[in-house]
């Protein structure tokens, strides 16, 4: 069994900020630093760290020696990296001095996947093999339509959200992994006891997963629903945790964990995680997450 990440990489430039900027408003950062990050790379990493057998296909500018140094120093398999002469995607992000964060994403290059590209790399891969997507990149129709034609498991996280996410796309998941913002968004559903359950007659076949930060995660499918509750933990950036979840909780589902214990080792992947500054950089290692579990 294999697993391949499609999707977006970026240069990340974070500013520290007292408190995030308001409408027509205009601050000072406390600091500014410059990471590798984007939703697709995060992800990448995360699930390769638990993961061994992950590939990652991506749009990387061969000209662009920050990022160039950077992407070979990953777990993930490179066979797939697409290298083209266009722009990277870059990512403006603010974090409060509370850890948390409001980010502007410029596509550029994360826009220009090529269908004929994707057609090529899936040809590689078979029916129970995963499929990992984000919101960042374009054709994500057209790729889940390939992936589902294959009978691959797609997990998809809807980030940012557009219009592109509906019903009948959300119909095609074998996985939805969203924040309960993305949630109300693309569903109109509040999280209560009722509308979850509204979920579950719209959507049977999909296994939700809505992260809450501090409270926890839910998880819901056509046979069981619980909620895992969150850490305790000082709170130092929160950008990548929700991508550091996903890669460790999907990982943990390819070695044969349960559920329940995939989403106990995702959140605790995401505690790590929160506790330094930065993006990719702030991603632990699988020996960080799982010392000390049983």
């Amino acid at each position: 069994m294999k697993a391949i990440v499609i999707g977006s990489i970026n240069i990340d430039r974070v500013l520290e900020v007292k408190r995030i900027v308001k409408d027509g408003e205009t601050i000072s950062s406390v600091s500014q630093k410059k990471y590798l990050g984007g939703k697709g790379l995060n992800q990448a990493i995360a699930l390769s760290s638990m993961f061994e057998e992950t590939y990652f296909y991506t749009n990387v500018n061969s000209n662009n020696k920050f990022a160039m140094d950077q992407i070979k120093t990953h777990p993930y398999k490179m066979d797939y990296i697409n290298y083209l002469d266009e722009q990277m995607g870059e990512a403006f992000i603010q974090v409060n001095k509370n850890g948390e964060n409001a980010i502007v994403v410029s596509p550029n290059a994360n826009h220009k996947i090529s269908i004929h590209n994707v057609k090529d790399v899936l040809s590689s891969f078979s029916k129970g093999d995963y499929i990992v997507l984000q919101n960042e990149i374009n054709r994500i129709e057209d790729i889940i339509d390939m992936a589902k034609e294959k009978g691959m498991v797609i997990i998809f996280n809807p980030s940012p959200v557009t219009n592109i996410v509906t019903q009948s796309l959300i119909k095609k998941l074998d996985y939805l992994i969203v924040n309960r913002t993305e949630l109300e968004a693309i569903t109109d559903i509040h999280w209560t006891k009722e509308s979850i359950e509204s979920f579950r007659k719209e959507y049977p076949l999909v296994k939700l997963v809505v992260t809450l930060g501090e409270d926890g995660v839910r998880y819901l499918d056509n046979k069981e629903k619980f909620k895992i509750s969150g850490k305790e933990v000082e709170v130092k950036d929160t950008t990548c945790a929700g991508d550091t979840f996903l890669g460790y909780f999907i990982g943990s589902i390819l070695l044969g964990k349960s559920i329940r214990q995939s989403l106990l080792t995702a959140t605790k992947a995401a505690s790590i995680c929160v506790g330094t500054k930065g993006a990719s950089n702030s991603i632990p290692s699988k020996n960080q997450v799982l010392s000390g579990n049983s």
